[in-house]
């Protein structure tokens, strides 16, 4: 893994101008200054984003190659579970256990935005106690 300086503004991302991309509505672009932190990260074909029971660093966001998510099988197989492309979102779904629940591979050189946990943590709870405000508002 190779961290690049440069790392692209969410609100101008070639994937959110591609209308079937995630992030053509998703709230990560709207609400970019939350994350100070994020990196710009470059794999090799072969290298793991990260690997199952490692504990979660963040979420990782697609910004260019291929990517294989996979958990192991029976008989030391593989059992592949995604294939994300371009401008999908990767890892969320470890946040809550601390641990990756599986493991994610480059399957060629991949380019992928890593918003930290941190701040993604804190971007839940957030956004949890203002939709609490939201619901518990009587109107």
């Amino acid at each position: 893994m190779k961290e690049i300086a440069q790392v692209p503004d969410c609100s101008k991302c070639r994937n959110v101008k591609n209308g079937d991309s995630i992030l053509t509505d998703c709230p990560v672009k709207e609400l970019e200054n939350k994350f100070r932190d994020k990196k710009f990260l470059q794999f090799e074909k072969g290298e793991h984003l990260y690997k199952m029971n490692e504990s979660v660093k963040g979420i990782y966001c697609i910004y260019s190659g291929k990517v294989r998510i996979y958990t192991p099988g029976k008989n030391e197989k593989e059992i592949t579970i995604h294939c994300p492309s371009a401008g999908e979102i990767i890892g969320f779904n470890s946040i809550r256990e601390g641990k990756y629940t599986n493991s994610a591979i480059a399957t060629e050189e991949t380019h992928a935005c890593l918003f930290p946990l941190s701040e993604v943590q804190q971007l839940i709870k957030t956004l949890s106690t203002v939709t609490q405000k939201i619901i518990g508002n009587k109107c």
